[in-house]
């Protein structure tokens, strides 16, 4: 165990691989609150600033590494409390804090493999943007990795390209 974000949280077995590439993500509502009225527009208002945003994620597992993974989710997690893993989102690997939506997932043998499909949809606590990420982007679109993770340097360069 760790202690992360406030609490304590379990951390995803270095034996077990991380989630396959890929991007699927469903945003939470992040916390707007609407009401439809039967006259005139439905009003909308912002009642928390809180980002728990939900990934599909995907493991490829073999037999030893699939008896791990439900031991980690069912025991370790007892399928409801957050956990230190990692997922992919549009800007590459990232680590958070991390929880199965309904305590749920999927398993599914590969034909001819002795390799499991494993998919769960992950709930990702407070989940921030990367603000260089998005000033790079703006400013330089065709060479945003050049410049994630420094504002500073893609403002230096603003004016030399």
């Amino acid at each position: 165990m760790c202690w992360l974000w406030g609490f304590d949280v379990e951390i995803w077995p270095d034996i077990l691989p991380n989630p396959q590439h890929g991007y699927s993500i469903q945003p939470s509502n992040g916390g707007v609150l609407r009401s439809e009225f039967s006259t005139g527009r439905a009003r909308q208002r912002l009642v928390s600033d809180v980002r728990d945003d939900v990934f599909v994620l995907e493991w490829l597992l073999q037999p030893n590494q699939l008896l791990i993974f439900e031991h980690f989710l069912v025991v370790r997690c007892r399928k409801v409390d957050w956990f230190s893993g990692t997922y992919h989102d549009g800007a590459g690997l990232k680590e958070g804090a991390l929880r199965l939506v309904n305590g749920r997932y999927n398993v599914q043998q590969l034909t001819n493999a002795n390799l499991y499909r494993v998919t769960a949809n992950v709930e990702v606590q407070d989940r921030q943007f990367d603000e260089s990420a998005v000033v790079a982007a703006y400013l330089y679109p065709s060479t945003v990795d050049q410049y994630v993770g420094s504002v500073d340097a893609a403002w230096d360069n603003w004016y030399t390209e």
